[in-house]
């Protein structure tokens, strides 16, 4: 793949790490979601279970179970998100009601499959 055949972009108040630059993949094994509807996203990378959203996630759609597959599947992926350590974007409610946000994330790989989630891009 060249340079100029994919984009990579982070938002402004994130600072990336030392490998978010590097040789970017397309395929990847992942595991798909089989929910229809909202997920929660964050509820598949977290270390621990948290009461944690991302901003934009309808409230009444907080708790959607999530049904993944069980296996890693190779897939190719033109679109990808990543998710900010630390101070990640989370709904404003969930900012007022925390003091100190630091989340850490596991590095899992998701096929979001026919569910939705927002993402902060």
């Amino acid at each position: 793949m060249k340079d100029n055949d994919i984009i990579v972009e982070t938002d402004d108040d994130n600072y990336p790490k030392k490998d978010f630059f590097s040789n970017k993949k397309t395929n990847h094994q992942s595991r798909k979601i089989k929910s229809f509807g909202w997920v929660n996203i964050y509820d598949l990378f977290l270390n621990k279970k948290e009461f944690i959203w991302p901003r934009g996630l309808p409230l009444d759609q907080l708790s959607n179970k999530i049904d993944l597959n069980k296996k890693n599947k190779n897939e190719h992926f033109l679109l990808q998100q990543g998710l900010c350590e630390k101070n990640p974007d989370t709904d404003a409610i969930y900012g007022l009601i925390n003091e100190k946000i630091n989340v850490k994330f596991k590095n899992n790989k998701i096929n979001l499959g026919k569910s939705l989630s927002t993402f902060n891009s």
